[in-house]
């Protein structure tokens, strides 16, 4: 069974708003990632067992990371597509890291992995993008499910700490709001 020590690479280097400053071109062996994943839950055992008979296991947030749940069409409307190819590459490129799809109140909605680092600021006004922490749990995928209908990874993480600028989310978002909320759009749904 994968094991997570001390001894492994240093994340990379971090920004004061909690973001990824460079992407590690190289990514790990899935095992590693693994590891680093189910080493959120107290007994990681438990995530690996999960994620091999059901594909999925609840995770707590507010450790390693947090995620910021964004609605469909507001992720649409940053990155001006509904497209998996497009919204993988802004994954990879704008935001650095890791997404989820799925489902939230019957909308289809996205989870962006951030790194956590108390405290952080996020906008009162952006309740459509709630940034999830500490006392929240998230149900992170086995890297195995990348395919569609049900939940799954539109941008696994690639290696350990591979979690999306938080302040590039922030900018992502923030530019889709406007861009919602714009004299003739239509508004933005809050949750």
């Amino acid at each position: 069974m994968p094991q997570e020590t001390d001894d492994l690479p240093a994340p990379p280097s971090l920004s004061p708003l909690g973001g990824a400053t460079h992407v590690r071109s190289e990514p790990d062996p899935p095992e590693a990632v693994i590891s680093w994943l189910s080493g959120t839950h107290a007994q990681p055992q438990v995530v690996l067992r999960s994620w091999t008979r059901f594909g999925s296991a609840l995770l707590p947030l507010g450790g390693r990371f947090r995620a910021v749940r964004i609605l469909a069409d507001i992720l649409h409307t940053a990155v001006d597509s509904d497209d998996d190819k497009v919204i993988a590459a802004a994954a990879r490129d704008t935001l650095r890291g890791p997404i989820i799809a799925g489902a939230f109140a019957r909308q289809r909605a996205y989870w962006v992995l951030a790194p956590w680092r108390p405290p952080t600021y996020w906008p009162d006004f952006l309740t459509s993008t709630p940034c999830l922490g500490p006392g929240r749990h998230l149900t992170v995928l086995s890297l195995t499910r990348v395919n569609p209908p049900i939940s799954y990874w539109v941008a696994p993480p690639r290696y350990r700490y591979d979690l999306c600028s938080l302040e590039h989310v922030f900018n992502l978002v923030i530019r889709a709001w406007a861009g919602q909320n714009r004299p003739g759009s239509a508004p933005t749904p809050t949750g």
